[in-house]
């Protein structure tokens, strides 16, 4: 179901991500079940996103992942802060910035 904000509609998924840029912008340290909790995004959207966030130059990876300890998650730290707007994954391979005007390659 599509929520209406004004004349536009957006996809829940785009919520989430909006919510999930939201979190990362105010945590600016995280790992996925960090923003799973935070933004109520599910582990498979907030996974894609962070991958292509990461390739985009966004993130970086200050912990690697630890199998089988507690906590063994990896964290991020947004490195790239453009503005409030979420940076949009798009369908052809690219990342646009609507806080910069940018679209970035990934795919």
């Amino acid at each position: 179901m599509a929520r209406t904000k004004g004349a536009r509609t957006m996809s829940p998924q785009q919520n989430a991500r909006y919510r999930a840029w939201r979190s990362m912008r105010m945590l600016r340290q995280f790992s996925v079940p960090d923003l799973m909790a935070t933004a109520e995004i599910g582990q498979s959207n907030v996974g894609k996103y962070l991958q292509a966030l990461n390739a985009c130059g966004y993130l970086r990876i200050i912990k690697e992942k630890r199998d089988g300890s507690r906590g063994g998650h990896v964290r991020y730290m947004l490195i790239k802060n453009t503005g409030p707007n979420q940076p949009r994954c798009r369908s052809d391979g690219t990342l646009y910035d609507p806080n910069t005007g940018e679209v970035i390659s990934y795919g």
